[in-house]
C-alpha cells in the first residue's frame, strides 16, 4: 500500500498493538513492514501527521507526532539527510504512543584488518552495518559511506579509554592497550568545521547520532 500527501494536512493513525517488523527511512519517504507480510510505503512522509497509539474506532486518543518524532521515538531511529537511508527496528506500537523498539538489525563487520603502513579499507554503503573492533588487536582501518544505520561496537572498554579526534570532516577512533594500537577512521563523517575533543560525546554530537557503543 502506498500512501502520499499533496497538501501536508493528513494524519496517519498507527493503532495500538500494530506489530512492525522493520522499517526503512529516507528523508521523505518511509518502508514500513507490518508483522503480518503487509508493506506500508509513506511518501511525502514528512508532510504527514502521526497519531500514535489509541485507536479512533474505540475513541481511545493516541500521541501526535511530527515525521523525526515518530522515526526516533517508535522506529528507533533517525531521519537522515540527502539520499541516504536508515534502517528501524521492530515496534510494538503502545496504547500511550509508545514504540516498544528494539536495536535494529545490524550486519556484523569485523572491523580488525589493516596495519599502519597499509591501512584496510571498508564501505559502509547499504544498510545496517555494525563495525566490531577488539582493542586487543591491531587494526588500522578506513571506513567509507558510514551513516546514521551504522554502529561502531568495541568489544570492550580498554583502561586506557577511547580517544575520538578529528581532522577536517575525518574523525579518528583510537585505543592503546599496552601498545596495540586499534585505530578506525571514519571518512567524511563529521562537517570540516567540527571539533571533536578526544571524547564519545563530542563526536556523536558532531555526526549527529549514536553511532559508538560498547558490547
Amino acid at each position: 500500500m502506498k500512501l502520499f500527501d499533496t497538501e501536508g494536512a493528513n494524519t496517519i493513525q498507527l493503532i495500538d498493538g500494530l506489530e512492525i517488523s522493520s522499517s526503512i527511512v529516507y528523508n521523505n519517504a518511509a518502508q514500513l513492514t507490518l508483522n503480518n507480510g503487509a508493506v506500508l510505503q509513506i511518501l511525502g512522509a514528512s508532510e504527514f501527521g502521526y497519531t500514535v497509539g489509541g485507536n479512533i474506532l474505540t475513541g481511545a486518543q493516541g500521541t501526535d507526532k511530527t515525521y523525526d518524532t515518530f522515526v526516533q521515538e517508535n522506529l528507533g531511529t533517525t531521519v537522515p539527510e540527502g539520499s541516504t537511508s536508515s534502517q528501524g527496528g521492530e515496534a510494538v506500537i503502545g496504547e500511550e504512543g509508545g514504540g516498544g523498539t528494539v536495536e535494529p538489525q545490524y550486519t556484523s563487520v569485523s572491523a580488525d584488518i589493516g596495519e599502519k603502513e597499509n591501512h584496510g579499507t571498508l564501505d559502509a554503503s547499504g544498510n545496517g552495518f555494525k563495525f566490531t573492533d577488539d582493542p586487543n588487536v591491531a587494526n588500522f582501518v578506513d571506513i567509507s559511506n558510514f551513516s546514521t544505520d551504522d554502529r561502531i561496537e568495541m568489544t570492550e572498554t580498554p583502561s586506557s579509554g577511547v580517544n575520538f579526534t578529528n581532522q577536517g570532516a575525518d574523525v579518528y577512533i583510537t585505543a592503546n592497550v599496552s601498545g596495540t594500537v586499534s585505530h578506525i577512521t571514519l571518512l567524511g563523517v563529521v562537517d570540516s568545521t567540527a571539533i571533536v575533543d578526544g571524547t564519545e560525546a563530542s563526536f556523536e554530537e558532531a555526526i549527529g547520532f549514536d553511532a559508538f557503543t560498547t558490547a
